[in-house]
């Protein structure tokens, strides 16, 4: 143990730079491996809390929301978020350059992924270590804390998987055995051994936890920054997110799929609630004085830019523009904000719509008899008679009146998904319904309803969970950002369940009437996940060419954009692992598939606008 823990430290040190400020904070309540002479007892506790903390594992950190909500990268390409059109849609759209200064860049995005996540990973092989020359009693104390750590080590890489294809895997993350130039793997082989570690350890961890003694437990709940010690939210946690991944291999790999599925489901550990957490030290207040890297300022800084498209407006807003409650999705008031008309208007890719209706020439009637607000300034009145709707400029950032007043389509709602003290999304009942009914559209194993069912349910936890996600929000923009507004358009009433349960049973009917039902499926996870599930959704899209995108019209011509199918690798692994590099060097590009795509032919894009 002594060799071990002296590797630990000198190694620790080594790569101190890995951990921010923030660190003293962390120590400040919780066992932190990086105070050096820790005692022999709060080394995996440490490690185990060091990692949940690096909470960017399962979330977007504040520069990939901040460049992808410029109206490029993922948002624009997947058409989830996307800026309006005439100040850089031709530049989105038209060529590939753009995505080397957009959202696909080196330090902004998805594959920054790759070197970060091996970087707060990093601890397991410590962890490793110790389990592995530990006495009895040391592993019967600690084996819950490397059973976590592993199946969180799997699924950020069964993740990078999903952006990158081939990784370094079953070498990585030994680099206190001197390993450091690591080869790429079979994505298919990781998908593989990943599934496994996770069901191995899940199983473990209830058995674990009662062998603990009960200072152990009482540790354990301290350290456990994300569930405050319930270990049956882990397992859930754990449960789903294999259910995840077994999914996305039956394309491929059906039979191996299949047994996964079905052990998950004969198990019965499936999330009987959403698991969300709260990040520590991460304040909304904080935030918006301009601190906090966090995925909560990205959206601040960004919120101006980003507005609904149709792929998710009008499946939620079905005929006129008016929301109309039993007949429209409950979710829309609470996930979108009503245009300077009130209604709901989503974005269509055609770049000529906008010049027309109801875009430009409702702009012009609108302004040729409104009255300039006393709060608007000469200059801000004439960019708001120029333009459908706010661009990014902090002149408007804090103006809701303002925001209220111009925009001819709807932005996303602000208290739900800006000002808000954000949780940590880990998985949510919706999404395992949705998951579930594509395990029964596929056959893939029996849950005991059909797929319909599965779809109706996901409609009504999704809702309980959107109206759960804003009325958590806590700040008061009366009282400092939006004085002169009617904040209720910002905070609307959930619906009577009836309402909630009559709109579920319309889509389990879409659902039943529909030729390709996998379109439906994925349409509900789009509505659902929308901007917290950004690179899920860029995962499914890519997966199951689904939901079918709107076409894109740009002035110069009619053309669907070839859509990316994954990232490229950070420049950092040409240069500091060249020689396993030029073995996937042909992989490097964003056309080439990653490994689960059963169809790689399939278009993304439908043939018209949705109606």
């Amino acid at each position: 143990m002594k060799t071990i823990k002296n590797i630990f430290f000198t190694i620790l040190a080594f790569f101190g730079f890995l951990f921010t400020s923030c660190q003293s904070q962390l120590e400040e309540q919780f066992y932190n491996p990086e105070q050096y002479q820790a005692p022999e007892e709060t080394l995996m506790p440490g490690m185990f809390s060091n990692v949940v903390y690096q909470w960017k594992i399962f979330v977007q950190d504040y520069g990939e929301y901040w460049w992808g909500l410029g109206g490029w990268g993922i948002t624009a390409y997947s058409q989830i978020g996307v800026r309006p059109m005439i100040a850089n849609y031709d530049a989105i759209y038209n060529t590939w350059p753009d995505l080397n200064g957009g959202g696909f860049d080196e330090t902004n995005d998805a594959r920054t992924y790759f070197n970060h996540m091996y970087e707060r990973l990093r601890p397991w092989g410590l962890m490793k270590n110790l389990i592995e020359t530990g006495d009895e009693a040391f592993i019967k104390e600690n084996q819950l804390y490397y059973d976590l750590v592993t199946i969180i080590k799997d699924f950020a890489f069964l993740r990078n998987v999903d952006f990158f294809n081939s990784i370094p895997y079953f070498d990585a993350l030994r680099g206190a055995e001197g390993v450091f130039f690591v080869k790429y793997d079979d994505p298919k082989d990781i998908y593989v051994a990943g599934l496994n570690n996770i069901k191995d350890c899940t199983e473990r961890l209830q058995t674990a936890y009662n062998g603990m003694s009960a200072e152990s437990k009482a540790l354990f709940t301290q350290q456990d920054l994300a569930f405050n010690g319930d270990i049956s939210k882990w397992i859930e946690w754990a449960t789903a997110v294999r259910l995840k991944y077994a999914v996305r291999l039956s394309g491929v790999d059906e039979a191996t799929a299949k047994e996964h599925i079905q052990d998950i489901i004969s198990k019965g550990t499936l999330p009987s609630s959403d698991l969300t957490w709260d990040p520590p030290f991460t304040t909304l207040s904080a935030t918006l004085s301009g601190g906090g890297e966090t995925w909560v300022r990205g959206m601040i800084e960004r919120f101006t830019s980003y507005f609904i498209p149709n792929v998710i407006m009008k499946r939620m807003n079905r005929g006129s523009d008016t929301y109309e409650p039993g007949t429209d999705d409950p979710r829309l008031p609470v996930i979108a904000m009503p245009t300077k008309w009130g209604d709901y208007r989503g974005i269509r890719m055609d770049r000529g719509y906008e010049r027309n209706e109801p875009y430009r020439a409702a702009q012009v009637e609108y302004y040729n008899t409104a009255t300039k607000p006393d709060d608007v300034t000469d200059t801000q009145w004439s960019l708001m008679k120029s333009f459908p709707y706010l661009m990014n400029n902090g002149s408007y950032r804090n103006n809701l009146d303002v925001m209220l007043s111009v925009n001819s389509v709807s932005k996303y709602n602000l208290k739900t998904l800006v000002f808000n003290e954000t949780p940590v999304y880990m998985i949510s009942r919706a999404e395992v319904d949705l998951l579930l009914a594509e395990v029964a559209l596929k056959n893939l194993g029996s849950t005991g309803k059909n797929g319909a069912d599965h779809v109706a349910d996901a409609v009504k936890h999704s809702v309980d969970f959107w109206y759960w996600y804003n009325a958590r929000s806590t700040y008061n923009p009366e009282k400092t950002y939006f004085p002169d507004v009617d904040l209720t358009v910002l905070s609307p009433t959930k619906p009577a369940q009836s309402v909630i349960d009559q709109y579920a049973d319309f889509i389990k009917n879409e659902y039943n009437n529909a030729p390709d039902k996998l379109e439906i499926v994925m349409q509900q996870k789009y509505i659902h996940l929308n901007m917290i599930g950004i690179y899920e959704l860029w995962t499914e899209l890519r997966r199951t060419r689904r939901p079918k995108l709107e076409p894109v019209t740009t002035l110069q011509d009619i053309r669907t954009k070839t859509q990316i199918e994954r990232a490229h690798y950070p420049a950092s692994e040409q240069s500091t692992n060249a020689e396993e590099y030029q073995k996937v060097q042909d992989q490097d590009n964003y056309s080439s598939p990653i490994f689960w795509v059963k169809n790689p032919s399939e278009s993304f894009y439908r043939d018209t606008y949705i109606d």
